[in-house]
């Protein structure tokens, strides 16, 4: 592990910088959509999804911090600190589960109830959450439940999920679709 972040080590400084503002950015994004649930009166959903949010967010910056720490100096001279400082980052992944369930399955139930977007996004959003939450749980040494595999798995379906909703949300834009008023 030490090798490797000392191979890359210059990667990762360049990347760390686009990665954090890409979490920035995914925080703002999914944010907004939280705030367009709280103006069609779904005030509980537009505040899971924006805690999921800051929740995802906030893994990905931990994580380009502790990748930047370790290529800096760390993986030079500590190659027990690096791999205890890696596991951490593989065994923080129940919390960018939680986050992506929590946003996913928020954005889900709040734009059923309010007739945002399209019914089968909302059932996407929902499996989506529920793929992520498996996440939570995982701390299997190996396979699905692994955290290094739901990793993958959850971020794939956060990348997913904010590409879907970005279309649905400029198509319906587009048409106007997407601004009518809460109620009956």
């Amino acid at each position: 592990m030490s090798a490797h972040f000392q191979e890359v080590d210059d990667a990762i400084r360049v990347s760390a910088p686009l990665g954090t503002l890409g979490a920035a950015a995914l925080a703002a994004f999914v944010v907004a959509f939280a705030r367009r649930l709280h103006r069609h009166g779904q005030t509980v959903a537009a505040a899971l999804v924006a805690t999921g949010a800051f929740l995802a967010a906030g893994y990905f910056i931990f994580i380009h911090v502790v990748y930047t720490t370790l290529a800096d100096s760390v993986a030079a001279t500590s190659p027990e600190v690096t791999k205890g400082m890696f596991v951490a980052t593989i065994l923080a992944v129940p919390v960018l589960g939680l986050g992506v369930a929590a946003a996913l399955g928020g954005a889900a139930y709040g734009s059923s109830r309010a007739g945002l977007l399209p019914r089968w996004w909302s059932v996407l959003s929902g499996v989506g959450a529920a793929v992520a939450a498996v996440a939570i749980f995982s701390y299997a040494d190996s396979d699905y439940f692994c955290p290094d595999v739901q990793q993958q798995v959850v971020g794939g379906v956060l990348q997913l999920w904010v590409v879907i909703t970005a279309v649905v949300l400029a198509i319906g834009i587009r048409r106007g679709s997407l601004e009518r008023p809460a109620g009956p």
